[in-house]
């Protein structure tokens, strides 16, 4: 929409064949589409807000290409389309509490397709609608909301990779429907919450920032360290899925599982000197591997 300032919004495609019909425009949205086969690339946004002030996002083609997309809208890949970027994507948030500041949203069945060990930011919340796919390959995905009232929701399970909640005052809440998994997991600042299944790959689950689920279970696999200086609060805690291996408890803080703690045969828990407490009633801790206190 070429408003000059007024009401913003862009969808962006590319085809092979001549004028298109159908084509939808979102406010305050970036949709990413294409017509034939082959993906929307951050390549293909090679127009951005330096040629129009009404695009409200920049790319730069380089080592890597980057997409930066301005706070107070939203990164939606359009149904049944694929976007694979090719670099690196910023979704900046401006705090402005609206559902799209900062969100990546992919549509029902729509594809995000990483590559490598790309680096995405994502300032606000992450939405995936029935049938969609996050394919991460093996890139860091960064939350950096400073404010509360963020979600990742998925109808599909979800995959990711490393993944880091960085945002100083922000809170996430996860709410998926299946098994969030991901390779490691940093809360270096603000809270992780929410009902959401979580499964943590390569048993790296660390940082300063605090967890408070309230649903779900959390399971942790491979042998890591786990454990911070805020303390964390899971509904059920599992270590564990009968391989060998192990975690290292680096943290100061208290951890509380309010139903069950599951040790599962073949994992050994260093828990260290920190405190870890078990409210549930009935069987509270079971424990078929190894649980190894101070001293």
């Amino acid at each position: 929409m070429n408003t000059n300032g007024g009401n913003r919004a862009v969808t962006v495609t590319r085809t092979a064949t001549g004028d298109l019909t159908g084509i939808d425009l979102y406010q305050n949205v970036l949709i990413a589409r294409h017509e034939g086969v082959d993906p929307l690339a951050i390549s293909h946004l090679t127009f951005d807000s330096v040629d129009d002030s009404d695009l409200f996002f920049t790319t730069a083609t380089s080592a890597p290409n980057t997409l930066t997309v301005y706070p107070n809208t939203e990164l939606m890949v359009w149904n049944g389309k694929t976007f694979a970027p090719g670099g690196n994507v910023t979704l900046q948030s401006g705090g402005s509490g609206d559902s799209r500041d900062g969100r990546l949203y992919l549509g029902t069945s729509a594809v995000s397709s990483a590559a490598g060990t790309e680096t995405h930011s994502v300032g606000g919340s992450l939405f995936a609608g029935t049938g969609s796919t996050f394919s991460p390959a093996n890139t860091t995905l960064t939350f950096t909301a400073t404010t509360t009232g963020k979600s990742i929701v998925s109808v599909p399970a979800l995959t990711l990779y490393d993944v880091v909640f960085n945002g100083t005052g922000g809170n996430w809440s996860l709410d998926s429907t299946g098994t969030t998994t991901m390779n490691t997991l940093s809360v270096t600042a603000g809270t992780v919450s929410g009902t959401s299944s979580v499964l943590v790959q390569n048993s790296s689950v660390a940082g300063n920032g605090t967890i408070a689920m309230t649903g779900g279970a959390f399971r942790i696999d491979g042998t890591g360290i786990f454990g911070g200086s805020s303390p964390w609060t899971f509904y059920h805690l599992m270590f564990g899925s009968g391989a060998a291996a192990s975690s290292t408890n680096t943290g100061s803080a208290t951890t509380t599982v309010s139903r069950v703690l599951t040790m599962a045969a073949g994992y050994t828990l260093n828990a260290g000197s920190s405190a870890y407490m078990l409210p549930g009633s009935g069987t509270p801790f079971l424990m078929n591997g190894t649980f190894r206190g101070m001293g």
